[in-house]
């Protein structure tokens, strides 16, 4: 069989015709061999996109995934986002709920139990400065308790308002503060200063004499505009102590500081007592009003300052702040009052002879420049131009945007805080607190918001409790669900929780307005107080005050023990 192959094969070459064939073979054949390689290759680009499709999908459906493991069908954007924030706020709710609505509702907090009163009223038995939002709405108990919002006669002498008969001492006492104009940041000036011992002001409790080694604070002999300076200006030149709020049945002084949740605090303030609109705007609210140390008398208030003594007659207060991001902060300022909304933006344009609205570069700009009048003991806040009131950070400055360490005492008293705390950490942070003064069990984790505007009936003034059915879980206060992927669900539906509310989601803004470090720099030197406090608290761990000042100063550290 050899033999014959090869003899066919010497015949056929003879020939000649096979040869002459053979490059028409190897074209053909290089063709074909091209046809395969782009086939192939079509197909390699086909399973890459294919691939690249099942991976982008599987990216979106994890994304999309809540923290229960379950995925979110695919479906059309529009449709996912309109039922998106609502679906994944009641499972992830109904996963980890810090209450549950009982069957039983007498179990719930009395601002959460069924609305059976449709009226007004006001209490402390004062006029309202406006009807019905000056006044405690739907509250049975409010309007029929004579001793509402407070829990014994005892109470409401001791918080008593402050007298008129020393208003005119008063005023002079805040135009010579206030035209210092800056505190000189102590941190702990009473705790180092002498003339302001104990020893001058020894008082008999219980037949025991004080020592006369015991610091005694006094307000009205600090480096401050004192206690009671609102009562003459809400705005600029209100002093340090304007939003110093009071829970008085757990001994807790909450610093109150304008654009750093200090509305969400006094609507909590008012739920503890139980008002059934304390969703409503809650500034002018009469429990609030009681509630403010800077109202008070004198001597209730040397009394709450110096109450961490357990010598007092009114001991162990605890004084509690939360401070923010000084840059994130002034433009949450700048946004709510300056550009947003309408009567804030006209009422701001007014007070500075303004005609149109001033850019974030701009408003920067005139706070960071030198007022060109000068201020004098009688009238500080009064003098200059519109605009020059607009210019420097100082006690005469907005509230909104004074430096958060003018408020409450944070410059002289530093030490006195039992817990300084960040608001980049508020759920963890408010949480604890609540747990350690004792208001968490029975108000905090019972706490609900709005989760829609049409729920919010009554509006600002007047707002109605959530609906609340059997079983449904409830947030807790400050708490707030998030997706697996850390972000925060309600990010945007707590500003509508009250339909009325403050936020303008200014972090996410940031990069947005802040568009040259430039404009930074100029508010960390604008701020730099409030810099050098907040890069110390910005941290999970709640901080005390005394650690805090002896970071600070080395004066602080020789002197705080």
């Amino acid at each position: 069989m050899p033999h014959y192959y090869a003899h066919r094969h010497r015949r056929r070459s003879r020939s000649g015709r096979p040869a002459a064939m053979l490059p028409l073979l190897k074209l053909v054949l290089a063709a074909c061999m091209t046809m395969l390689a782009g086939r192939n290759m079509a197909l390699h680009d086909l399973s890459a996109r294919k691939s690249m499709e099942d991976r982008t999908r599987y990216e979106i459906t994890s994304r999309e995934s809540f923290v229960t493991g379950s995925a979110a069908k695919e479906t059309n954007a529009s449709t996912r986002n309109s039922g998106r924030r609502e679906e994944a706020r009641k499972i992830i709710a109904r996963q980890f709920p810090t209450a549950v609505v009982p069957s039983d509702v007498s179990r719930l907090p009395l601002a959460l139990q069924p609305v059976d009163f449709p009226n007004c009223c006001p209490v402390i038995h004062r006029p309202p400065k406006k009807p019905r939002c000056g006044e405690v709405c739907l509250t049975a108990h409010a309007c029929n308790n004579s001793l509402y919002p407070f829990d014994s006669t005892q109470q409401i002498h001791f918080l008593r308002p402050r007298s008129q008969e020393n208003r005119d001492v008063l005023r002079a006492r805040c135009n010579r503060r206030n035209s210092l104009q800056t505190p000189p940041y102590q941190w702990c000036q009473q705790w180092r200063d002498d003339s302001i011992m104990h020893a001058n002001r020894l008082r008999e409790d219980n037949g025991t004499a004080v020592a006369a080694t015991t610091t005694f604070l006094d307000p009205y002999a600090a480096d401050l505009p004192p206690p009671g300076c609102s009562i003459f200006n809400n705005g600029g030149g209100s002093g340090s102590f304007q939003h110093l709020l009071l829970f008085p049945s757990v001994k807790m002084a909450f610093c109150g500081i304008p654009k750093v949740g200090i509305t969400q605090w006094m609507q909590f303030l008012r739920f503890t007592f139980g008002a059934k609109d304390y969703l409503s705007s809650p500034h002018i609210k009469p429990e609030v009003f009681a509630m403010r140390y800077d109202k008070m008398n004198e001597e209730a208030q040397a009394e709450i300052l110096n109450g961490e003594c357990p010598c007092m007659p009114y001991p162990n207060w605890k004084f509690v702040a939360f401070l923010r991001d000084p840059a994130e902060r002034l433009l949450s300022a700048y946004l709510d009052k300056v550009v947003t909304k309408r009567l804030e933006r006209d009422h701001f344009q007014r007070m500075h002879g303004l005609n149109r609205t001033l850019s974030f570069e701009e408003f920067i700009g005139i706070l960071a420049e030198t007022p060109q009048s000068s201020s004098s003991s009688s009238q500080p806040c009064g003098g200059g131009s519109d605009l020059d009131a607009l210019r420097g950070v100082n006690w005469c400055t907005n509230p909104h945007w004074r430096p958060q360490t003018f408020s409450c005492g944070l410059s002289e008293f530093l030490p006195r805080f039992t817990f300084v705390g960040s608001l980049d950490h508020i759920e963890s942070q408010s949480r604890r607190i609540l747990q350690h003064v004792g208001l968490w069990e029975d108000y905090g984790r019972w706490y609900h918001w709005h989760t829609h505007k049409k729920d919010a009936e009554g509006g600002r003034c007047g707002s109605s409790p959530p609906s609340l059915a059997v079983g449904e879980p409830l947030f807790g206060f400050q708490q707030t669900p998030r997706e697996s992927g850390g972000r925060r669900l309600n990010d945007t539906l707590r500003a509508s929780d009250t339909g009325y509310g403050h936020a303008t989601d200014s972090r996410s803004k940031m990069n947005a307005y802040y568009r040259s470090a430039d404009m930074l720099d100029k508010v960390k030197r604008l701020y730099e107080q409030d810099y050098k406090l907040w890069e110390l608290v910005n941290e999970e761990e709640l901080h005390s005050g005394k650690e805090l000042a002896m970071k600070l100063s080395e004066v602080c550290r020789r002197s705080v023990s």
